[in-house]
């Protein structure tokens, strides 16, 4: 009688563990391209010329939206604050004024999405345009793990709710040591938020900084892109599945 070849799944299953070969094809899968659908993915993010790394989490998160089959653009009214080799599936486009940005957001297709970078001092009137043209799904907050991030992230809340908001409004926890540190900082955050403003604040996840991160930032490309299998890489993609799916 012929004896059977083993295959690679026979290989596999002798030398590797069940678990191992899981988690492999759970971090395979969430590589690949996924059908956009119908959805339009519009968030403005809390960012400043002055801090490239904020900056960067938009240019992240466009690639791994991009990898979810939504092309996303990246809209700003200023330039961007590092040398952007950016790759042709996502644009740093440079709107002057709000209704520039609000025609913009309108006419996106279904299945893309676009993310509005705003600095502090620009914010309140482009809401406040924008609230009206109902062009916008959520707002997203980065909160950082050192000692005034919390204080920090509590001011910027107030200016942002000088228009009433109807939009979502997420928080991302940045530079946390572990989950536990990174939730623990967001319920303070969501109940001082909830206390003082009534506001609802979303978790939208934790994001880790990595040397991948900085070599990004270096180079002017996505984290997915010099490095995929990162950490840092990983928790992108996290939170951009959370921007498409509430409670994700």
């Amino acid at each position: 009688m012929a004896t059977r070849r083993r295959g690679l799944g026979d290989v596999l299953h002798y030398f590797i563990s069940e678990t191992e070969q899981a988690e492999a094809r759970q971090a395979s899968a969430s590589r690949q391209p996924h059908s956009g659908g119908s959805q339009r993915v519009r968030w403005l993010v809390c960012a400043e010329p002055t801090r490239p790394l904020s900056c960067a989490l938009a240019v992240d998160l466009a690639a791994a939206l991009g990898d979810r089959g939504i092309a996303t653009e990246i809209l700003s009214p200023f330039a961007p604050p590092f040398e952007y080799a950016a790759p042709s599936d996502i644009p740093w486009r440079k709107v002057s004024e709000p209704p520039e940005a609000g025609e913009v957001l309108a006419a996106l297709p279904p299945g893309s999405g676009a993310l509005l970078l705003l600095p502090p001092a620009e914010r309140p009137r482009w809401l406040r345009e924008l609230a009206s043209r109902d062009a916008l799904e959520g707002i997203l907050l980065s909160v950082d793990a050192a000692s005034r991030g919390l204080q920090h992230a509590m001011t910027t809340l107030r200016e942002l709710l000088k228009p009433p908001l109807s939009q979502r409004v997420g928080a991302v926890v940045v530079g946390a040591v572990d989950d536990e540190s990174a939730a623990r900082l967001f319920r303070q955050l969501a109940s001082a938020a909830s206390r003082q403003y009534g506001l609802d604040l979303e978790a939208l996840g934790r994001l880790s900084h990595d040397r991948a991160s900085f070599r990004s930032l270096l180079r002017g490309r996505s984290v997915l892109e010099v490095d995929a299998d990162s950490v840092s890489a990983q928790s992108i993609r996290d939170v951009s599945l959370r921007l498409v799916a509430p409670g994700a």
